[in-house]
């Protein structure tokens, strides 16, 4: 399943996004295409299947710098995930971006704004997201 067609189940079956408004309160919308799957969204896509399920094309925004846009489509990432019923996504992975370059203002304000790390060594660039102190 897609990316994309996920997110049109989400919202055909009435699955909301809680989002957090200026004054602190909370709202439920529509899941709009481009935020990234939370818990509650995965579980509810996992109620249509018996055995896990592998959702690809995450949107470019969600996923890290590295990964290999799709030639097709550059707004959706060559990347996967694969979710499991009551234990949501327990894979993931990617095809990577190949071609050397250097890390631009773009890659690092998204990284900044993500959570992502920019580790150099030398002439090769990893981006890392940041790991939350309770996973260490």
């Amino acid at each position: 399943m897609s990316y994309t067609e996920a997110v049109e189940w989400l919202n055909k079956n009435n699955v909301k996004l809680n989002r957090k408004q200026a004054d602190g309160t909370e709202i439920q919308v529509d899941f709009p295409w481009g935020e990234d799957f939370g818990a509650p969204q995965e579980e509810a896509i996992m109620q249509q299947f018996d055995k896990p399920c592998i959702i690809h094309r995450y949107p470019t925004e969600v996923e890290g710098v590295h990964m290999k846009r799709d030639p097709a489509d550059q707004k959706v990432a060559l990347a996967m995930g694969m979710l499991c019923r009551g234990a949501g996504e327990i894979n993931g992975g990617s095809q990577r971006e190949g071609r050397s370059r250097s890390a631009s203002a773009t890659d690092l304000t998204r990284g900044t704004a993500t959570g992502r790390i920019l580790v150099v060594s030398g002439s090769a660039q990893v981006w890392l997201r940041a790991t939350p102190l309770w996973l260490r």
